[in-house]
């Protein structure tokens, strides 16, 4: 046996007894740090891992529809693979749906299977009830390749998502690097935290002072980013700044409380946070509860047949409208 191959083994050795022993490192670095790296674990280009949510939502407000409002969200991201699966189920007082997707960056195309936003819609049109049937238990298309665009206005479509991607990353970059030390701690460990196995615990506080702040940096950066940018579109980029100089006095944003359980490498494995907003005058707060798993090798769990799809065209769209 070589040197090298030796050396290789006693590595990989003390590396497996640190993890074993529990001695991730994550003690030694601060709050703010161990927030930035397990927020990266999410956003860089070759991040992995699936996901699972609850999100109750607390309005002010007496409409029937939306009392008791609760939003589940489950799936998985292959950032590399620009390949994303969301399983988002509404829940309400009076109504329920669940709407699959399967989205598919590199295709440019998206999967949708309707079957209970069929149910739920012909609840309240059932005179549509011949033209939605066909879109039952089926996963509908939507493709480029089933409209009539033209060729210049594809190729302007395509530079803006490559280019919205990449500015988005370094927003949610931008993002975590802003929040102020002062609002992150480290917390000893507590009976979640044992039952995890994590091996950290951050609380992230933001006060209302603090939000619209670090809302109105975020919002300069993504101007200045916008602005610089070279390859959008003209009419893009214009359009697109008017929109944030409209909404840049109010966005609604007024607090948040988080709690991050992090395992031994720094990832995040369950958060539970409480978002607070003024909207419109009213009061809303959004619960929420989230779980990752398998960082680095995400299950996808959407797989339709061929002939269980069906490609959505421009004469279909217009049907439905017209119901």
């Amino acid at each position: 046996m070589s040197l090298t191959t030796t050396k290789y083994i006693a590595v990989a050795s003390l590396s497996v007894l640190l993890t074993a022993c529990g001695d991730s490192g994550l003690d030694k670095k601060s709050g703010k740090v161990l927030y930035q790296e397990a927020a990266q674990h999410l956003y860089t280009k070759d991040s992995q891992f699936n996901f699972n949510a609850d999100f109750l939502v607390d309005i002010e407000n007496e409409n029937p529809m939306l009392q008791g409002l609760k939003i589940k969200l489950s799936g998985a991201a292959n950032n590399s693979a620009q390949r994303y699966e969301l399983i988002p189920e509404v829940q309400a007082a009076i109504f329920n749906f669940k709407l699959p997707m399967l989205i598919d960056g590199k295709k440019h195309e998206a999967l949708f299977d309707t079957s209970s936003v069929v149910e739920t819609a012909l609840m309240f049109a059932p005179q549509a009830q011949s033209e939605l049937q066909q879109y039952k238990n089926k996963f509908v298309r939507f493709s480029p390749d089933n409209f009539t665009i033209d060729e210049d206005d594809m190729a302007q479509a395509l530079v803006v998502m490559t280019e919205a991607l990449t500015i988005g990353g370094g927003v949610l970059n931008e993002f975590y690097q802003a929040v102020p030390e002062s609002s992150i701690q480290k917390l000893a460990l507590d009976d979640t935290a044992k039952q995890l196995d994590a091996k950290a615990l951050l609380s992230v506080n933001l006060n209302k002072r603090q939000s619209k702040a670090l809302q109105e940096h975020i919002n300069t950066y993504m101007y200045d980013a916008v602005a610089a940018n070279k390859k959008l579109p003209k009419d893009f980029k214009r359009g697109f700044l008017e929109a944030l100089e409209e909404n840049e006095v109010d966005g609604g944003y007024e607090s948040s409380e988080s709690m991050l359980y992090l395992n031994a490498k720094g990832q995040i494995i369950h958060e539970v946070s409480v978002f607070n907003y003024e909207i419109e005058g009213e009061e809303v707060s959004i619960n929420a509860t989230v779980d990752y798993s398998n960082y680095g090798k995400a299950n996808f769990t959407l797989s339709p047949k061929k002939n269980q799809i069906i490609d959505i065209t421009e004469e279909n769209l217009s049907a439905i409208q017209d119901m």
